[in-house]
């Protein structure tokens, strides 16, 4: 009952609703994540980090319904994934460039240092 959509909420219960609502919030995570993104975080941390900042935030919106809480709680998550994704996309940190450690030893630092 706590999580009907229509219900009406008091802000004491925002915290148990956003709780609540955090494994809709890892699932749709889970989903909205591309393949470059997953390689550098896991949707487990983007979902504790929009989590963490609901619970930090919260207190600063005003919910009338359920529906509110999630419908932010989603737009948090989102804005997570992208502002993750356009991180890890910047050239300097693009995952596709990087040489793992273990590479055959024919990659020179002047091999990197031509790369970038």
């Amino acid at each position: 009952a706590m999580l009907d959509s229509k219900s009406t909420v008091r802000r004491e219960e925002v915290p148990t609703i956003i709780a609540a609502l955090s494994a809709d919030i890892h699932a749709y995570l889970r989903f909205r994540m591309g393949r470059i993104l997953r390689a550098k975080e896991t949707s487990e941390d983007l979902a504790q980090a929009a989590t963490a900042k609901a619970l930090e935030q919260y207190d600063k919106r005003s919910f009338e319904t359920v529906r509110d809480i999630r419908c932010w709680f989603f737009e948090l998550a989102e804005r997570g994934v992208k502002d993750c994704a356009k991180h890890h996309g910047r050239q300097c940190r693009d995952s596709r460039r990087e040489i793992p450690l273990d590479a055959p030893s024919e990659s020179s630092a002047r091999d990197l240092c031509l790369s970038y």
